[in-house]
């Protein structure tokens, strides 16, 4: 369905702009209208609607330069922001990798500990088993 030509900002699903099919096929309006009586008073001639007036803004270029300068300052905030959540993830992925680090470091820590305690207590079955000959 084409839009009216003289209305440009109507959208093609505005509640004025009706789909042919409502008013049924043009057949059927053609039969329909031989039946009316043409014996009937004419109606009195209404006068046309005014064309619509269409608004044209005038760019008012103070406020064009102030939205600019916001768009353009908000674009980099954005950029700014964007650098900072990638500095974040490569701060915390080498946050992972030295924490990783650090749990196999106490891993063979633990590793010794449990090494230190079975020489001590062999030491210990020793000193023990040796008696007063030390």
């Amino acid at each position: 369905m084409c839009p009216l030509a003289s209305v440009g900002c109507v959208s093609p699903c505005h509640p004025l702009i009706l789909d042919p099919s409502v008013f049924g096929m043009p057949i059927l309006l053609k039969h329909k209208a031989d039946e009316i009586d043409t014996g009937a008073a004419p109606l009195p001639p209404q006068p046309s609607p005014p064309p619509p007036i269409t608004k044209c803004p005038c760019p008012n270029q103070e406020v064009v330069s102030r939205m600019f300068e916001l768009l353009r300052t908000g674009a980099w905030r954005w950029d700014a922001l964007r650098g900072a959540q990638l500095a974040a993830q490569e701060a915390l992925g080498v946050m992972v990798v030295v924490m990783l680090r650090q749990q196999g470091v106490r891993r063979e820590i633990s590793v010794w500990e449990l090494e230190v305690e079975d020489v001590m207590r062999e030491m210990s079955r020793l000193v023990d088993g040796a008696g007063p000959d030390m």
